[in-house]
């Protein structure tokens, strides 16, 4: 796992070209931290883990 600290506007990218996913630090407020992600929807799924698990059968980890 990559560990990154980014503060609020600060962006990462994953990716390249159709398949570059960006994630902005939007902002961290009680323990949250809001993030906004730009993907090419039809290329890059985007999906919380829960949904994810959900789309692909598997029970959701909450522990993670």
């Amino acid at each position: 796992m990559l560990i990154l600290k980014r503060r609020q506007g600060e962006q990462i990218v994953i990716g390249e070209g159709d398949t570059q996913a960006i994630i902005t630090v939007i902002g961290n407020e009680c323990g949250q931290t809001r993030i906004g992600i730009e993907a090419n929807k039809d290329r890059v799924p985007v999906h919380r883990k829960e949904i994810y698990d959900r789309i692909n059968g598997r029970r959701p980890n909450f522990n993670r």
